[in-house]
């Protein structure tokens, strides 16, 4: 598997913006109780999301629907990565602020797919932290069952505030938590 990275993808502004607590104090995040399709034997603990772009055509939707008034500002940042690295797509099909806390647990979700379309998977981390993103060898087959004792991991992504990384999205992949007294935020998109 090939991971794409660019590191120090944001401005120092957009740092500082993001490392701002005026604007996170206010920024809306809903509880996913469920946040990713549960593989038998694992738990999803839950987490707080900010839908950008659902997950439309898995509604029978014809096109993205934008559910946030911050959608533009980081669809900016994912083509600013896309030209940076040569990267040409069709369309988005979901994108997501994220964010998680420690757990007591060796992963924070069950290891899955956000689709089982072929696509490929970004993700943007929005502060230095631990939980990094971690993929497994295995990909989705239809009827397959995913199997971590069978599954090696081929890559761990250490979360830095402005790495942004791209994986082919068919790779089971999940994140392991952050430090106590700590937090992971990063915006996830998934695109073909």
């Amino acid at each position: 598997m090939e991971l794409i990275q660019t590191k120090n993808l944001l401005t120092k502004e957009e740092e500082d913006h993001f490392k701002s607590k005026e604007f996170w104090n206010y920024f809306p995040f809903y509880y996913l109780v469920d946040p990713t399709p549960t593989a038998e034997g694992y738990s999803n603990f839950g987490s707080l999301s900010h839908t950008l772009v659902n997950r439309w055509y898995e509604y029978g939707e014809s096109s993205p629907t934008v559910n946030s008034d911050s959608y533009k500002f980081f669809k900016e940042l994912f083509d600013r990565f896309c030209d940076i690295n040569d990267i040409q797509y069709t369309r988005v099909l979901r994108m997501a602020l994220n964010l998680t806390m420690n757990i007591s647990a060796e992963f924070i979700a069950a290891p899955h797919v956000d689709h089982i379309l072929p696509h490929n998977l970004c993700i943007l981390y929005l502060n230095d932290s631990g939980g990094p993103t971690v993929f497994f060898k295995q990909k989705w087959e239809e009827g397959a069952i995913f199997d971590i004792e069978k599954s090696e991991i081929i890559e761990e992504s250490h979360p830095e505030m402005g790495k942004m990384i791209q994986a082919d999205g068919g790779h089971y992949h999940t994140a392991r938590p952050c430090e106590q007294d700590t937090y992971r935020l990063v915006m996830v998109l998934t695109y073909n």
